[in-house]
C-alpha cells in the first residue's frame, strides 16, 4: 500500500488537513512581536508552530520569502520572553535569497517548536516553508494574532452627570529597536587599496570606505550592507593599514551566502576600537552603499576620511 501524504494545520479558530508541502503564512501589523537572541529592544514579528513527527530521522525546514527570514527550533517550547530556553537549533541564510534552512535529528512524539521570524526588526511579508518527508511531520500553527479592541472610559463631573468617553486600542506599534545604519558612497576621491585576498597588478584596484565602530555594550553584533554594487567588508582590531590587509583583521562569522552583498556576524567589545573597511567585490567600482547594524547595544559609526 502506497503511505499517504498527511499534513494538518491549524489556524487560530480554524483546523483543517492539507496535502500541501507547504506551510504558508505572512507577517503584519496583527502579528505579534518580540526581541529575539541578540537584540535589545527590537520589536520582530514571529510565527510559532508546533512540529511532531511519527518517525526518527533527520529533517529539514526551509523557508521561502522574498524577505530575509531566521529560523529557530526549540524543546518542548517556546517563551518569547526567554528566547534562549529549550533552544535546539538556529539558521539564518543555508538557504537561498537569505532564507533559513534548519537541519535536525527529531525524535517520534515529542514536540517540537518552529519559531520563524526576520533577520531585521519590523519587517512585514509573506513567507512559507518547506519541509523534507512530509508524511511524517504533524504542524500546528499556534500563533495568536493581536486585533484591536474598543475601550469604554467613564467619567463623572461634578454635576454628578454621567458622559461616556470611546476610545479605539490600535495593536502595538514596532519601534525600530537597536539597528544603526551608515550610508555613503565609493567616487573616484575615494581612497584605494588591494583587498587581502586578491592580486592586484600594478595599481591599487579597490575604491574603500574606512569607519571606525564603537559599541555600548559586549555581544554579537551583525553588519549588513546593501546598494547599487557588490560590496564586501573587512573588520579590523584598533588599526587599519592598507599597505598591510592581513594585519589586525578580526574574523568574524561570514553569513553573506551566495548574495552580493555583505552579512557578518561578530563579538565586538565596549571600549575597543574597530576599523570596518567598506569596499566592492569587484575592483575599480564605484557607487552608493548602506551598512546596517543590530546587536547587543548600540553601534557608532565615524568615517576616517
Amino acid at each position: 500500500m502506497q503511505d499517504s501524504i498527511t499534513f494538518i494545520f491549524r489556524q487560530i479558530g480554524k483546523p483543517f488537513s492539507t496535502n500541501k508541502l507547504k506551510y504558508s503564512s505572512s507577517f503584519t501589523a496583527n502579528s505579534p512581536t518580540y526581541c529575539r537572541i541578540t537584540c535589545t529592544n527590537g520589536q520582530f514579528y514571529y510565527n510559532i508552530l508546533t512540529v511532531s513527527v511519527t518517525k526518527a530521522g533527520k529533517y529539514k525546514f526551509t523557508s521561502e520569502s522574498n524577505i530575509d527570514t531566521y529560523g529557530y527550533i526549540y524543546n518542548s517550547s517556546f517563551n518569547p520572553a526567554n528566547p534562549r530556553l529549550n533552544l535546539l537549533a538556529e539558521d539564518n541564510d543555508s538557504g537561498k535569497k537569505k532564507q533559513f534552512r534548519l537541519k535536525i535529528n527529531l525524535q517520534p512524539w515529542k514536540t517540537y517548536v518552529l519559531v520563524t521570524t526576520t533577520f531585521l526588526p519590523s519587517v512585514r511579508g509573506s513567507f512559507s516553508i518547506d519541509v523534507s518527508d512530509p508524511k511524517f511531520v504533524n504542524f500546528h500553527s499556534t500563533t495568536t494574532h493581536q486585533t484591536p479592541t474598543k475601550t469604554t472610559k467613564r467619567t463623572t463631573a461634578r454635576t454628578t452627570k454621567k458622559t461616556t468617553k470611546r476610545t479605539t486600542a490600535r495593536p502595538s506599534t514596532t519601534a525600530p529597536g537597536s539597528y544603526y545604519n551608515y550610508s555613503s558612497s565609493l567616487t573616484s576621491s575615494s581612497p584605494k587599496y588591494c583587498r587581502r585576498d586578491k592580486k592586484c597588478r600594478e595599481s591599487l584596484d579597490f575604491y574603500y570606505e574606512a569607519l571606525q565602530i564603537s559599541v555600548s555594550m559586549n555581544g554579537n553584533y551583525h553588519f549588513v550592507s546593501s546598494g547599487s554594487v557588490a560590496m564586501y567588508t573587512d573588520i579590523y582590531n584598533k588599526t587599519f593599514d592598507k599597505l598591510k590587509p592581513n594585519q589586525n583583521l578580526v574574523h568574524p562569522i561570514d553569513e553573506s551566502s551566495e548574495e552580493n552583498q555583505f552579512k557578518l556576524e561578530v563579538y565586538l567589545i565596549t571600549g575597543n576600537k574597530y576599523i570596518m573597511v567598506v569596499t566592492t567585490k569587484k575592483g575599480n567600482i564605484m557607487g552608493k552603499f548602506s551598512v546596517t547594524a543590530i546587536g547587543s547595544g548600540s553601534v557608532t559609526f565615524r568615517s576616517l576620511h
